[in-house]
């Protein structure tokens, strides 16, 4: 993806201080923040947060699991970084914590580089905060992404470079699925089918509309 097209590149570059990302995908949207703060942001380090662990790494001795006082230690935090919050999207109904964001954007604009940013793979945005929360709705992965993936799963199994058109064929078939999805569909395919372009992707096809099936039964 280029940066043009990078949603949350686009929302650094405009140097939003809190950010609200739309995505299932933890890992992958993490490992996507960290590229992007050593490009962007100098190499400023990441911080995740969730409700069970509180900060990874830690931040000072104040911190703790506690939304509002996750939100506060950000606030206090003396150098650059960015935030992830991935268990806050629960409690922004909460006026404190409302408050709080509302505290941690006039405290971001000014000073340090920092960065707050909420991961939910729902939105949850009331009215009261849609002016400071820029939305980020983050995308499924591109066919780059996805052949790194087939590339990793399948490596183990053939000899030889993966020919350029399986690649495109399986990604194609994989495509609008998360990286953990592909990856275990993927693996069901090979446990059943066989290493051939064709079976393969008719294997993760089918393996695909029945992922699909049960994500609509859920809802």
């Amino acid at each position: 993806m280029t940066r043009r097209r990078d949603p949350i590149a686009r929302a650094l570059a405009a140097r939003r201080p809190l950010l609200y990302l739309q995505s299932p995908e933890e890992r992958r949207v993490m490992r996507w923040l960290e590229r992007l703060a050593r490009e962007r942001l100098s190499g400023a380090p990441v911080y995740g947060w969730t409700c069970t662990r509180g900060f990874e790494p830690r931040l000072d001795e104040g911190e703790s699991r506690d939304p509002l006082a996750a939100v506060q230690a950000v606030i206090r935090h003396p150098g650059p970084g960015l935030f992830v919050l991935k268990d806050l999207s629960p409690f922004l109904g909460r006026p404190e914590i409302a408050r709080a964001l509302r505290d941690a954007y006039e405290a971001l604009c000014e000073g340090e580089r920092k960065v707050l940013c909420i991961l939910s793979p729902e939105l949850v945005l009331p009215a009261t905060l849609r002016k400071e929360l820029a939305l980020v709705r983050v995308p499924p992965p591109d066919l780059g992404e996805l052949e790194e993936t087939i590339r990793d799963v399948l490596g183990g199994r053939v000899e030889r470079e993966l020919p350029g058109e399986w690649l495109r064929d399986i990604s194609l078939a994989l495509k609008g699925l998360t990286l953990e999805e592909s990856r275990q569909l993927l693996h069901e395919a090979l446990e059943y089918g066989s290493l051939s372009r064709r079976e393969l992707v008719d294997s993760v096809n089918l393996a695909k509309k029945d992922t699909v099936l049960e994500s609509a039964l859920a809802y």
